[in-house]
């Protein structure tokens, strides 16, 4: 599962105005990561809490991803999440693998489009 036989990268875009990017096609991936750039000219509050939706069709209705894991006093399936980044860093998501389409979400309003390239392992 964790072989290294391709990777590509799709460019995820969230609109001004928006919080959600465009869906990406990411069924086969054995691993997935997402780059998230610089925050400090496209976000809000130059900040942001990162959350991914996943769904098996593109125009299907996309759902927060989860996890298990410990997270403060809870424990058990929590949202994955990676929380108040100001970006500029690589993020592996592994529980995306297995879904067939996935968008980024983001905590704060994008005040310019926000380009998140999403790396697809193979």
């Amino acid at each position: 599962m964790l072989g290294h036989f391709g990777h590509k990268v799709i460019a995820a875009t969230v609109a001004t105005d928006g919080s959600l990017s465009t869906a990406i096609y990411v069924a086969g991936a054995n691993r997935i990561s997402i780059e998230l750039p610089t925050f400090a000219a496209g976000v809000i509050t130059a900040t942001a809490n990162v959350f991914v939706l996943v769904s098996n069709t593109s125009t299907g209705t996309f759902r927060r991803l989860c996890d298990m894991g410990l997270y403060s006093s809870s424990s058990g399936l929590q949202p994955w999440e990676f929380p108040s980044t100001t970006g500029n860093v690589n993020v592996l998501c592994r529980p995306a693998v297995g879904y067939n389409y996935m968008k980024v979400q983001l905590s704060n309003t994008a005040t310019a489009n926000v380009t998140v390239n999403v790396h697809i392992h193979q």
